[in-house]
């Protein structure tokens, strides 16, 4: 019986620090979000208005019911944004960006917490394949290793990277969706960047 009690205890401190850390995952992933409480609204009418409000700003890609969460399309933008590499310096044509959105809902209690993330990307790809380590052999030519990029359709090769987030797009799509449900407007103090 003790040796029993011995191996069980390591096993339910693993999952205590496992379940902890699914929690923290959780907060921190809440935390990348421009939030807004909509208090005394049902989730129902909170989701309606909230697709509603979403189509006004975004192509929408999918949206997700079972998770109280809408998806939009890619928005390519225009001109050159602010330099953040050598590369942006250097080179006479900017590198591609683009923003895409995502707005979610989460029940908590009688209110309603909408969470909205507008990300801009950069695209990547030449810069990746430049920095890919090459890799080659004297094998045979019918021992090649497999191209990932062979065949590969245009959204399979291109290399998105996260550059940074459009807090000012965000908050206006918040306070649309305050606007559509009806409520007032809520004075907060301004969001560290």
């Amino acid at each position: 019986m003790i040796k029993w009690q011995q191996r069980i205890g390591p096993v339910l401190a693993a999952v205590a620090v496992l379940t902890a850390a699914g929690c923290t995952q959780q907060v921190a992933r809440e935390q990348s979000f421009t939030r807004e409480r909509l208090a005394g609204v049902a989730p129902d009418r909170a989701f309606e208005a909230a697709q509603q409000v979403f189509r006004q700003y975004f192509s929408v890609d999918r949206i997700d019911p079972a998770e109280s969460t809408i998806y939009s399309r890619p928005t390519e933008l225009r001109g050159a944004g602010s330099p953040q590499r050598v590369r942006d310096l250097l080179s006479p044509t900017p590198s591609r960006r683009r923003e895409v959105a995502e707005l979610r809902l989460v029940p908590r209690g009688n209110d309603v917490v909408a969470l909205c993330r507008v990300r801009t990307q950069r695209l990547d790809t030449s810069e990746r394949r430049a920095f890919t380590p090459q890799t080659g052999d004297d094998r045979p030519a019918n021992n090649t290793p497999f191209s990932a990029e062979e065949g590969a359709s245009a959204r399979q090769r291109e290399d998105w990277v996260d550059i940074g987030r459009n807090r000012v797009l965000e908050q206006q799509v918040l306070e649309s969706l305050r606007e559509r449900l009806g409520l007032r407007s809520a004075t907060r103090p301004a969001e560290a960047p």
